[in-house]
């Protein structure tokens, strides 16, 4: 998981790797904080989610994908509670997050 956050982490809509470390027990994962939480419940607790932010968003997310894929790289887990929110109301700015089913694939 960390080596795939570590060689997609200039793209700016994948929640970037800040840290890891380990101890005897336990592996730690440090990762830039996304303020907004995750989408699914910003699209809950929002009465008017226009079609046009809908739109904007599943573009930024296609284009996110294509990105990985083209580094050789596949999600696996894609869904509206690993799509975080940079920020409180900004239903926009997304990043991608927990890559730990994620793969490469040999082409």
């Amino acid at each position: 998981e960390c080596r795939i956050m570590y060689e997609l982490r200039k793209h700016p809509h994948i929640i970037s790797l800040k840290e890891f470390c380990q101890d005897a027990d336990y592996y730690f994962i440090i990762q830039e904080l996304a303020m907004g939480g995750e989408l699914f419940e910003a699209v809950i607790s929002h009465n008017n989610y226009s079609e046009r932010d809908a739109q904007n968003v599943v573009r930024t997310l296609l284009y996110t994908l294509l990105y990985c894929h083209e580094k050789g790289v596949v999600h696996r887990d894609l869904k509206p509670e690993n799509i975080l929110l940079k920020s409180k109301g900004d239903l926009l700015n997304i990043k991608i997050a927990d890559f730990g089913f994620a793969t490469h694939v040999v082409k």
